[in-house]
C-alpha cells in the first residue's frame, strides 16, 4: 500500500519514524497468529485447496475467452500466477478499452503500466482468484463484446 502527505517537515518527519516502525517488522500478534496457524498442519491441505480452485477459475477464463474473444487476441500461458496476460491487435489501446469496459461494470489492468518505459498500450492483465466462475464467465463475455466493438 502506498500513499502521499504535505505538511509541514516535523509532521511529515513524524509520519516517516511510524513508517519506519511499521515497516521494522509485523506486530507481534500477527505473528503468533501466523506460527500457530502454521504449526495447526492447516497451511499444506489450504494451499493445495487453494490450487485447485485457482486452475478452476484459470480454466473457466481461458475457455471464455475462447468463447467470446476475437482470435486476434493472444493469451500469453499461464503456468502459475493468479493472472492471464492477453495481447490485443496493435491498434487497441487498453487504456480506452478500460473506460468502455468499466461502464459495464467490468474492469482490468492495461498492460502498459507493467513496463517500466511504457508501451504495450494493446496489453492488459486480467486476474482470476478473487472472483466466482459465473462472475468470470459473465465478465469476460461481457469483456469480449467491449473488445470486438473497439476492433470493429
Amino acid at each position: 500500500m502506498w500513499g502521499a502527505a504535505i505538511g509541514d517537515a516535523d509532521t511529515i518527519r513524524k509520519f516517516e519514524i511510524c513508517k519506519q516502525g511499521m515497516d521494522v517488522h509485523t506486530n507481534n500478534l500477527a505473528q503468533a497468529m501466523v506460527y500457530a496457524y502454521i504449526t495447526s498442519g492447516r497451511l499444506e491441505p489450504h494451499i493445495e485447496d487453494i490450487k485447485k480452485s485457482y486452475k478452476q477459475k484459470r480454466d473457466v477464463m481461458r475457455e471464455t475467452i475462447a468463447r467470446h474473444f476475437p482470435d486476434s487476441v493472444k493469451v500469453s500461458p499461464c503456468d502459475g500466477g493468479l493472472f492471464l496476460w492477453l495481447t490485443l491487435p496493435g491498434a487497441v489501446d487498453t487504456l480506452d478499452l478500460l473506460k468502455a469496459a468499466v461502464k459495464r461494470n467490468v474492469a482490468f489492468v492495461p498492460g502498459t503500466h507493467f513496463f517500466a518505459n511504457g508501451g504495450h498500450e494493446n496489453t492488459l492483465r486480467l486476474n482470476f482468484s478473487m472472483v466466482s466462475e459465473d462472475k468470470i464467465r459473465q465478465g469476460i463475455e461481457i469483456l469480449g463484446g467491449v473488445i470486438k466493438e473497439s476492433i470493429g
